[in-house]
This record gives structure tokens, sequence and C-alpha cells, in this order.
């Protein structure tokens, strides 16, 4: 009898265990993804971003739009904003343009203090207004979730669809402050710091809080629709872009060479290659679902933006016009030329209309030399001809080379508790664990989280290298023996 109510109840156990789970179809997408590997430079880029950019393939076609009765209300109000810069017309050969002025973008660290200051506090006045819920903040960043994502990225349709989305963010920000334009953030700049954390960038003069819920800066405790934190876990993986991404992209001379499809090499792809900030911030920003809840994204997609305008540029130049969709063969139906963008009335090939592209102008990061060696901003400092980020305040001064440049420049190290850690290695990341929001389908809930216990066992195939990894023993090293053989697990239990 005991042994019969001990076997109901461990079926009633393993039955309520697994209940939970269950198999997902394989993607023939995001596996075509994956195997894409097979035909890249591993150099070129870190694993994580590889699998980010296919998880988000699946990721986006298992989530669908959250349908609420506050929609008729967002749509109203994305409506108006679209009214309101382009006169609601959807055919982009008319030229009825309300404001005639294109707005000035600057890298967001050549903002004067002024600047920074009225975008910072027109973002929060979005924040704050709950005329349109939750807010108009919030109102704008809902779009960028869900199904629209599978519109909005992986294919054709990312770069137009993204400069539509930019310019009616800008829209609600200068209904708020008409001195405001939209910002940059030149993300090749900090790539060429030993330590991007340590960044002006980061301070709360600028984003604020790197690590954890942000509670630091201009947009110190915002939260998100369903209440969880805005955070960060900057610079704990992924990686920024840098100028040899920028030339790669720009080498190229089709859109077809450089936008997200089954035969675009990594090294060129401008959607592939815009992955690494995302998972560099980290945290909200590393989910395309939340990515646009956190500040950040409008300056990192503004950048994109720029780079976009600037290979634009090389085609005119080429004698090519910009303004013709590019075709991709085998490419998802949501990125053909006439398929509607969600945004008001227009299509994906309207994204790729000059018209669009006047709207703005980007003023290039300065230059210095010895000569002249103000760089404009004292946010940005003269390093060998080039312009980089000042380190945030406290630091004292050593030569670490920089990859790329022949000389080395004076960058600066973190003090610890007040003293100065002078020549030695810097290793901050070794001490800080990653932040989790324990956030799984918008509930954000430790109670909700189970702990499995699970061993992993990791085979060599019997024709695999030899990875001449030796034991030593006693001092000596043991050459008849490779610390990776299948016998040596034995040695170590």
């Amino acid at each position: 009898m005991k042994l019969a109510l001990l076997l109901i109840v461990s079926y009633i156990a393993v039955d309520i265990c697994c209940s939970l789970l269950w198999p997902l179809p394989n993607s023939k997408r995001v596996q075509a993804c994956y195997d894409s590997v097979r035909n890249e430079n591993v150099d070129d880029f870190i694993g994580s971003q590889k699998v980010w950019h296919c998880q988000h393939l699946y990721k986006n076609m298992s989530v669908p739009s959250e349908l609420t009765e506050e929609d008729n209300e967002r749509k109203k109000y994305l409506d108006s904003l679209i009214e309101g810069m382009f006169g609601g017309i959807a055919d982009t050969r008319r030229k009825r343009q309300i404001n005639t002025t294109p707005c000035r973008r600057k890298e967001l660290r050549m903002l004067s203090l002024e600047e920074r200051s009225r975008l910072f506090a027109a973002m929060n006045n979005l924040k704050t207004d709950t005329s349109v819920r939750p807010n108009k903040y919030d109102a704008i960043a809902l779009i960028h979730t869900g199904e629209m994502n599978l519109v909005a990225h992986n294919g054709a349709g990312f770069l137009g669809w993204h400069i539509l989305f930019l310019l009616i963010f800008e829209a609600a920000l200068r209904q708020v402050d008409r001195s405001v334009c939209l910002p940059y953030w030149d993300s090749t700049l900090d790539s060429m710091l030993p330590n991007p954390t340590l960044s002006e960038l980061w301070s709360p003069e600028f984003m604020g809080t790197p690590r954890g819920a942000v509670v630091q800066g201009p947009f110190a405790n915002w939260r998100l629709p369903r209440g969880e934190s805005l955070s960060r876990d900057v610079d704990l993986d992924g990686e920024l872009m840098t100028p040899t991404n920028v030339r790669n992209i720009l080498s190229r001379s089709r859109y077809e060479e450089n936008i997200t499809s089954p035969t675009t090499s990594t090294r060129y792809d401008i959607e592939f290659i815009h992955g690494g900030p995302h998972v560099f911030v980290g945290g909200t920003m590393s989910s395309l679902d939340t990515a646009a809840f956190e500040p950040m994204f409008f300056f990192h997609h503004s950048y994109i933006n720029y780079i976009y305008v600037r290979f634009r540029s090389r085609l005119r130049s080429l004698g090519r016009n910009p303004a013709v969709y590019p075709r991709i063969l085998g490419a998802d139906f949501r990125h053909a030329p006439n398929y509607p963008t969600g945004l008001g009335s227009y299509t994906q090939a309207d994204g790729y209309a000059d018209y669009f592209e006047r709207l703005s102008v980007y003023e290039p990061v300065p230059t210095c030399s010895s000569i002249s060696p103000s760089c404009g901003n004292r946010f940005l400092t003269c390093q060998n001809g080039l312009c980089l980020p000042r380190l945030t305040s406290g630091r004292s001064k050593r030569s670490i080379s920089i990859p790329g440049l022949v000389d080395p420049i004076e960058v600066t190290n973190i003090l610890s508790q007040g003293s100065t850690r002078s020549n030695t290695c810097d290793t901050p990341d070794a001490y800080i664990t990653p932040y989790n929001d324990f956030c799984v389908d918008g509930a954000c809930d430790t109670s909700l989280w189970a702990g499995v216990s699970y061993k992993i066992i990791a085979a060599r195939r019997p024709n695999s290298p030899v990875f001449r990894n030796f034991p030593v023993i006693k001092g000596r090293v043991d050459v008849s023996r490779d610390i990776y053989e299948p016998s040596a697990y034995d040695e170590t239990k």
C-alpha cells in the first residue's frame, strides 16, 4: 500500500513539475541564422551577438502585440504626431512639409548644457504626461513591441522603418520644446576606451546608472508599463560599434550587401552590427520588446540612421538612386515594398524616400590635431588626432595603448575608495555581478522562479583535435596527458 501511494505521489509531482514545459516548433529561419556561422569569420564578432540576433527572429514570432483599451488612444496620439510632421500625407512625392527647417542632430556629448537640459526635460515631460496612457513616452515605445518588431527587423524594412520611428519620437519631443532635436550616440568613440563603462556617458550628467536599476541621472526611477524598473548591465556582454564596422558598411555599393539576408556577411550587415550596443547596454535594452523604453535606444538608433544617411550619400556618388527600395531574394513578406509599416499609412518603401532624409541634418563629431587640440566640448578630449570621450572625474592618468593607434594615449584609472590604483590592471567586472530583474513575459517576481539542479557533461568527439593543454604536477609539465582527455574526467571527481 505504501509503495502504491508513493508511486501515485511521485507521478503527481512529476506531472506538476513538467506541466509548464512544452516543445517549441523549430524555425527554419532561426536554424538558417545559426547555420550561417559556418560561412563567417568568427573573429568579426562575439558569439553572444550572433545568438541575440538569431534568437530575436524567434522571439518576435512568438510574442503577439498586446491589444488593450488604450490602443485607440495611442493611435490618435501617433496620428497627431505624423500629421504635425508630415501633414498627414502618405505620398512622399508631395512636398507639404509643415516644418521646412531640418532638425540638426549632434552627438550627445556635443550638446551644450542648455541643449542637454532641454532634451532630458522634454523626455521626462513625455514620461510624466499621462494624457495618453500609460504616458506619452511609453505610448511611443510600445510601438516597438510584439508583432511590430517583425515589420521593423530582419529585412529591408529595418532602415526605413526606424527612420520613421525616430522622426515620430523627435516630433513628440518638439511638441514639448521646439528647440529640441534628437541627438545621436556614436558608440565608436567609446569603443576606443580601455574601459567604456568609465566614460562620462554613464555619469549622472548623462545617462546615469550603468549597472542595475537606474537610480541616478535624468532617468532615475523610470519604470516600464508593467512596473519593472529601467535597468542596465553595461559592458557585461556585447560590444560597441567600431570605426572598422562603419568603414565596412560604407564600403559596399548596394543596399543588398548590407541588409540582413541569408547571403549577407555579418561584416557588412548594419542590422546585425547594430545589435552589439543593444547587448552592451543590456538590461531593458537587451530585448527588442523592451528596448525602446531605454532612452539610449533612441540615441543609438539615431547613430544607425546617421550611417544610413552617409550610405545614401555614397550611393548618389556612384550614380545610384538611394530611394529605390531593395529587393531581397526570399525575404519575409513583411519586408515587401508595399507592406504597411504600421506608422501612419506609410509603406516599407516610403521609408527610403529622400523626403524623410531631408527632415534632419547630422553634425559630425569634430576632429582635432596638435595644432588645433580643441574638441569644442569638455566631454570630449583630443587624443592623437581623435576626439575621444572623457572619463568620469576622480581618476589618475596612465599611459595605455588603444588598438588602432600607433602611440599610447593618456587615459585614466578609476580610484578605489579614494586611493589611486596606478600601474595596475583595472578589473571592476570581476567584482560586479549581472543585474537580474527576474522578469518573464512582463511578470517580475522572484517568487515565480524555481531552482532546478542539473549536471552537464561535455564529451569530445573521438576524432577531435588534441588541445595540447597539459597538467602540471609539482612544477613539471606532463606532456603525456591532455587535461581535456576523457580519461581526465575521472581524476577530477
